[in-house]
């Protein structure tokens, strides 16, 4: 279990001990801090000791700021289990987190890389506010790649890998700010994805998150797509049917487009129907 901490002393805590609590006990912990400036630091060395005492590993980095991609580079190369996932600092998982995911993905093909669950979208307090699954909801086809090409469904704190999805995939970029979007699509055109509905983590929302600020997320998407073809066209059409620029759409489309245009107008039905 990865934990990337950066200024979250006022929820760190519950983030190392809902590892801690995990059912799932054959555990390695590697928590790097990015060069926080609050209180992270100590507070995360009062946690640890009990992990530590309780005889499983547990690896701890301060590092001046990197930032996130080359933070979760640096874990993924020191860490040495089967089995990687990540947990914000600002995140919780819930007890049967690992069990259930390990229990899914071990002994699949080796085509299937990665499985995810849901979980609970909570306030700064940890009052749950609604499923992920319904903020975000799953799509009702089945190209996940494709599906993704129009938005990004999957949690990244719901996820287990297998090791070797970052041996044959690579790492995260690390000119981008918000990594997962681009893995997610790398990943998807080499993997099948697996998913089990259980609600088994607690996603935050607060004035500080990422997913918070729209208009980074929404430069982020930009940036990502001059990485993936597919998605700066559909990108290119979308900007231009919402500027009503009938011209550049019909330079621009062709059937693939068509047909990913199609799969964003279903989802949007789907969000606005609560599927």
């Amino acid at each position: 279990i990865i934990i990337p901490s950066y200024n979250h002393e006022k929820y760190i805590a519950q983030a190392i001990r809902s590892v801690f609590n995990q059912t799932y006990s054959c555990i390695e912990l590697i928590i790097i801090d990015d060069g926080s400036s609050d209180g992270s630091s100590k507070i995360i060395e009062d946690e640890i000791k009990f992990f530590q005492s309780s005889g499983r590993k547990v690896l701890y980095k301060k590092n001046a700021n990197q930032g996130l991609s080359k933070t979760l580079n640096e874990a993924i190369n020191l860490a040495s289990g089967e089995y990687i996932c990540f947990l914000a600092s600002d995140d919780a998982y819930l007890p049967d987190k690992l069990k259930c995911s390990f229990n899914l993905l071990n002994g699949t093909k080796s085509v299937v890389g990665v499985i995810y669950t849901d979980g609970y979208i909570v306030n700064e307090k940890g009052e749950i506010l609604s499923k992920f699954s319904d903020k975000y909801p799953v799509p009702l086809l089945h190209n996940i790649h494709d599906e993704l090409l129009i938005g990004n469904w999957i949690p990244a704190l719901g996820l287990l890998y297998k090791r070797s999805v970052f041996e044959n995939v690579g790492l995260f970029n690390e000119t981008l700010k918000v990594e997962d979007y681009d893995f997610f699509l790398r990943l998807t055109q080499k993997y099948k994805v697996l998913r089990t509905s259980k609600c088994l983590f607690l996603y935050r929302m607060h004035g500080g998150s990422t997913s918070s600020n729209n208009l980074m997320m929404h430069d982020q998407v930009i940036a990502t797509s001059e990485f993936h073809p597919k998605l700066k066209k559909l990108n290119k059409i979308r900007a231009a049917l919402v500027r009503r620029d009938i011209i550049e759409v019909l330079r621009t489309i062709d059937f693939q487009s068509m047909i990913l245009l199609f799969r964003l107008a279903l989802r949007k039905f789907q969000a606005r129907k609560g599927f």
